[in-house]
């Protein structure tokens, strides 16, 4: 019986947790000077493909409010790996005081598609 009860306040538990999409963090802009320069929040933006020289592709994100701020984003959800797909997004953008960076690094902690 003490297992029936554990079992279903487990479950209550985690049903009202929110539905939050785990996202894992960008580990490598955490070394060698790298630093958080802009968080944002809520952002509407699209997801952009670029194919590269060797056909293999890269995706960028683009911001409504800021589109000619290029941001590679290095924990994109494969479901939102689609080209001008309308998303909103929070994350921090990441800067280095010593490297030219075409592209600044995002470490995306939410994203939803726009529809």
């Amino acid at each position: 019986m003490r297992s029936a009860v554990a079992l279903f306040l487990l479950f209550c538990i985690q049903s009202c947790q929110k539905n939050d999409l785990s996202l894992p963090g960008c580990e490598y802009a955490r070394r060698d000077g790298w630093y958080i320069d802009t968080t944002i929040t809520k952002v509407n933006g699209r997801v952009i493909r670029e194919v590269r020289p060797d056909s293999s592709s890269r995706f960028r994100l683009s911001l409504d409010n800021e589109p000619s701020l290029p941001l590679s984003p290095c924990n994109l959800p494969e479901f939102f790996k689609k080209d001008s797909l309308r998303v909103r997004l929070s994350g921090n953008i990441w800067n280095h005081p010593l490297k030219d960076i075409s592209h600044l690094p995002l470490e995306l902690t939410d994203i939803e598609q726009l529809d």
